[in-house]
């Protein structure tokens, strides 16, 4: 979605145990598919080699600070959707799913960011 939303030219690395849908999707957004590996690290094996072959940016799906903050966001739209639905008072709970992390990190990012901890 990004890299349509900026022009850029796109290339997404998926293990075969990716849905159709979820291919279809991004080709929607004119991100070029290749389909690799029966596991997530084959697939990534083959993103980060084709982004030092065409030296190209490389986004991890969960790793970095950056990610992390692109999460984080989340919490700040929870945030302003309930301030402007006139709730002060924080979820007492916000529920998530861990794969890599990457999510639950930018989650606990974004709770310390709006003061949730």
């Amino acid at each position: 979605y990004s890299g349509y939303r900026l022009g850029a030219k796109t290339t997404v690395v998926v293990p075969e145990t990716t849905p159709a849908f979820i291919r279809d999707r991004l080709e929607s957004y004119k991100a070029k598919v290749i389909v690799h590996g029966k596991q997530w690290s084959e697939a990534n094996g083959l993103a980060e080699k084709i982004a030092l072959e065409e030296d190209a940016f490389f986004a991890h799906p969960f790793e970095g600070e950056d990610t992390w903050t692109g999460h984080a966001t989340i919490v700040h739209e929870m945030c302003a959707q309930l301030r402007d639905a006139g709730e002060t008072v924080p979820p007492s709970f916000i529920c998530t799913c861990v794969g890599g992390g990457g999510l639950l990190l930018g989650i606990a990012q974004g709770l310390r960011e709006v003061g949730w901890t």
